[in-house]
């Protein structure tokens, strides 16, 4: 590792037990942050090609109905 106070900090999560396990949450919600915005793009890119609406939108990708609602919220926070 290039970093030594990185290096150092890196060595220290991945030895202790407790805090692999807080490093492991907070990187599957890195992971899931980041999906959750790549397919908030999608669903933007086809209410503009096809005009029409979010929810018909996340229907072209079958998002379950219990996650409509996330992307309805982020659609709202990111206009």
């Amino acid at each position: 590792m290039y970093n030594k106070t990185l290096a150092e900090r890196t060595g220290y999560f991945k030895n202790n037990k407790e805090e692999v396990s807080t490093m492991c949450t907070i990187m599957e919600k890195v992971r899931l942050d980041g999906e959750r915005e790549t397919m908030l793009r999608c669903i933007k890119d086809v209410l503009v090609k096809l005009s029409c609406s979010i929810k018909e939108a996340m229907e072209v990708f079958h998002i379950p109905e219990e996650e409509q609602v996330i992307y309805i919220d982020m659609f709202k926070k990111s206009k």
